[in-house]
């Protein structure tokens, strides 16, 4: 079973990401924690703590962990502890400030298959990190690098996706008026 807290497929515009996310805080991830059968779980929200997240007994029997703007200033302590979780085979970090050297605790995952880093602060450095991802599978990174670039990194990961920062595709889900303060259905020309 999947539990997710944000909505995966509306990629909003920062500063806009209260509407695609559930407002939680780490009282919350008791709760959280009885879920028995999860197998995949998306938190998100400033109000969540690594400490917090860690703490979460549910963490052992996960196959897909996908964070997304959860406390900035200790993701280091939370990406240093993944290792320890042995089913986690996808992960996700989105919009969590990451820099290529966070990417040397995940090279120490047994079996990541997935690796999905959306607005991250990555550059072409993180590739020496990504080949040394034995089990990787499949990449998404946003697009943001040169053609040549890509071609380097595709030679790493055949299946790797260059995905926008903002994708229009299901903003049409969104449910309602107020997105960007407007009442257009044309969010593309409300941004341009």
């Amino acid at each position: 079973d999947e539990l997710c807290l944000f909505n995966p497929y509306i990629k909003m515009a920062p500063g806009q990401d209260i509407y695609d996310e559930c407002t939680i805080d780490d009282s919350d991830l008791v709760r959280i924690n009885e879920f028995k059968h999860l197998h995949s779980l998306g938190l998100s929200g400033l109000d969540l703590t690594c400490g917090a997240i860690l703490r979460m007994q549910i963490l052992n029997q996960l196959d897909t962990l996908k964070l997304k703007r959860v406390d900035e200033r200790h993701i280091h302590d939370l990406l240093n502890a993944l290792p320890r979780y042995k089913r986690l085979k996808e992960v996700w970090l989105i919009a969590e400030d990451l820099s290529d050297v966070h990417l040397e605790p995940l090279t120490k995952m047994a079996n990541l298959e997935t690796l999905r880093l959306e607005r991250a602060n990555i550059t072409t450095q993180s590739f020496t990190y990504f080949a040394r991802m034995k089990h990787l599978k499949h990449l998404y990174v946003d697009d943001k690098f040169s053609r040549s670039e890509r071609a380097r990194l595709l030679k790493i990961v055949p299946d790797c996706h260059f995905v926008p920062v903002l994708d229009y595709t299901y903003w049409q889900l969104h449910p309602g008026d107020h997105l960007l303060g407007t009442k257009s259905t044309d969010y593309k020309a409300e941004l341009r």
